[in-house]
């Protein structure tokens, strides 16, 4: 006990042995904020007492010592030294567990198993566990059972046949991960005037090619179940050709038709052109178009017909042709009507996503009273209607939507034929497209038609 003389190692020896054998912890923080180094400082100066030793031990380094106890090993004892924090004692860590079991037992519920004190009769057991007669059928008891939802898939697919366009459905997008797709709405006109609005989204690998992408699209509206639904008839598929003049020849028209459907011609078979209201009437090859009063031909193979020829169709070819090519740039030269002013001339082009309106340049004209050249795209499009008809002559107006919400028209003027082609133009393109311009305008229209019809009865 060479160290007994020492009042500062005696201090901290204290004041370590209280800390460590407190639990609460409550000594640490008392004697931790206590001022005793300065005390401890004062009676060493004062008494100047070393060790035999010859090693000095301030209080502060006194204070942060740490005993070391038996059942502690190197790691618990280098974190507690370190960091200044001792471990949780036994007892602690026993009380937690405890209570954490508690914790669980109450969660546990214990149902004790007891013998029932009353004896059922053998007649009472049979009324407890009675058979019961299920209502099936004598004739065939398999009739009520379920079918399953596979089984009821595997009878649909059974039934509604195999889908003829089947090797075109590599080319669909929604089933190709990693590959360059391309989203296209597709609208049909064969489809019931209610769903026409409303077009198929197709989505198609980027690689495809246009005959892909319609076996695609036939094969997606077989899959949904759409109706109508697709027919084979061979005798019903056009092909539309643009020729320089008119005097080509029914040759030349021969020969571009089979190149385009790629026919192979075998030894001993020849093909030729009928027109399309004479069937059975073969043309002659050397003729040329300027000598038919028809466009539209029929390509059969010689010694055979065409079937039965239906005189009523369900729809005209050129119309469907039409509608399907509104969408082309074409343009017209017309009037523009003016209420202080003369009429200008300007060319109007139209196409599936805008409408120009362009001054045609005149060397009389006034450069105060030109018209101003406009653009307007297809979405601010509200309508297109024939307003006038006189000798020879048609006007329309085309109504648009301006930025100060509200609706304005310009006025023009033209020919029966390229106005009624002009105004049918663009019905189509606002019909394939359904902005929310037309169907506001749609709606305002007829909202002011009933009340004019309400007003009329009233």
């Amino acid at each position: 006990m060479a160290m007994m003389d020492n009042a500062g190692f005696l201090l901290a020896h204290i004041r370590n042995s209280f800390i460590t054998s407190d639990d609460t912890g409550m000594c640490e923080l008392i004697i931790e904020n206590d001022e005793t180094d300065r005390e401890s400082k004062k009676v060493s100066r004062l008494d100047g007492s070393f060790t035999d030793s010859g090693a000095e031990f301030s209080d502060h380094e006194l204070s942060t010592s740490y005993d070391i106890l038996p059942d502690m090993g190197y790691d618990a004892k280098f974190i507690a030294h370190t960091t200044g924090h001792r471990l949780r004692s036994n007892t602690a860590q026993r009380l937690e567990r405890l209570k954490k079991e508690k914790k669980s037992q109450r969660k546990v519920k214990n149902i004790s198993w007891r013998d029932c004190s009353s004896d059922y009769t053998a007649e009472d057991k049979g009324h407890l566990f009675e058979k019961k007669s299920l209502p099936y059928p004598d004739s065939d008891p398999g009739e009520l059972s379920k079918a399953s939802k596979l089984s009821q898939q595997i009878e649909n697919y059974a039934s509604s046949g195999e889908n003829r366009f089947l090797e075109y459905a590599k080319f669909d997008g929604r089933a190709s991960v990693g590959t360059p797709t391309k989203k296209i709405d597709i609208f049909l006109t064969m489809c019931p005037p209610g769903e026409r609005e409303y077009p198929i989204t197709v989505i198609v690998v980027a690689s495809a090619k246009i005959h892909d992408l319609i076996g695609l699209i036939c094969w997606q509206y077989t899959n949904e179940g759409r109706e109508p639904k697709l027919k084979y008839v061979p005798n019903r598929g056009f092909n539309k050709f643009q020729v320089e003049n008119m005097n080509t020849t029914i040759r030349e028209i021969l020969q571009r038709v089979l190149k385009r459907r790629k026919v192979k011609i075998r030894p001993g078979q020849q093909y030729n052109i009928e027109k399309q209201s004479e069937p059975g009437v073969s043309l002659e090859l050397d003729a040329t178009l300027a000598s038919m009063d028809t466009l539209e031909f029929c390509l059969v193979r010689e010694n055979s017909t065409r079937g039965e020829f239906e005189e009523e169709r369900d729809g005209d070819v050129s119309t469907i042709a039409d509608s399907l090519t509104s969408h082309q740039y074409k343009s017209y030269i017309v009037n523009m009507i003016h209420r202080l002013r003369t009429n200008t001339e300007v060319q109007l082009g139209i196409s599936g996503e805008k409408i120009e309106i362009d001054p045609v340049g005149t060397k009389g004209s006034v450069k105060f009273l030109r018209q101003k050249a406009a653009t307007y795209l297809a979405d601010t499009i509200a309508s297109a209607d024939i307003i006038e008809d006189k000798n020879g002559k048609s006007v329309f107006r085309l109504t648009y939507f301006t930025d100060k919400d509200s609706y304005k028209h310009h006025d023009f003027e033209a020919d029966d034929d390229v106005a009624h082609e002009i105004v049918q133009k663009i019905k189509n393109i606002l019909e394939m497209r359904l902005s929310p311009v037309r169907k506001d305008y749609m709606a305002t229209k007829e909202r002011k038609l009933k009340k004019r019809e309400s007003l009329k009865f009233s």
